[in-house]
């Protein structure tokens, strides 16, 4: 979070968008480094039929495209609703496969735990540049 919000100007928002709301409390967030009066719009998925009974109550199966559908109505929704949002945190470790979908459908940059674990190995397992200067 505080590298996302680093990136924002201080008159934005950043959208994060989470398994469910009251677990992402001001502890669990201060326990990340984030700040209490960081700019964040948390919006979670704890009512969303599929996500809660799939993913919070392990029902033991998943709708795959009504999970997608759920996550992606719901960044919409935080961004539609927060027009100072310019960024979005999936924070859910089940959520990175829709980042794409979730970008496409709200026109803004979206990261989640697998952003950050290719941004770390990028900087680790570096390859030979390949290109023109």
């Amino acid at each position: 979070v505080p590298m996302i919000l680093g990136s924002l100007r201080p008159s934005e928002q950043l959208g994060i968008v989470c398994a469910s709301k009251p677990s992402l409390d001001a502890a669990t967030l201060a326990a990340a480094g984030v700040a209490p009066d960081s700019p964040l719009v948390v919006y979670g998925l704890e009512e969303s039929e599929e996500f809660r009974t799939s993913i919070l109550e392990g029902k033991g199966w998943m709708d795959n495209a009504k999970v997608e559908a759920e996550v992606v109505g719901t960044a919409v929704r935080l961004a539609r609703e927060n027009p100072r949002v310019r960024a979005l945190l999936l924070e859910c470790s089940d959520m990175p496969p829709y980042a794409k979908s979730v970008q496409d459908a709200t026109g803004l940059p979206v990261w989640d735990f697998v952003t950050l674990i290719d941004w770390i190995y990028e900087g680790v397992v570096k390859r030979e540049f390949k290109g023109f200067m």
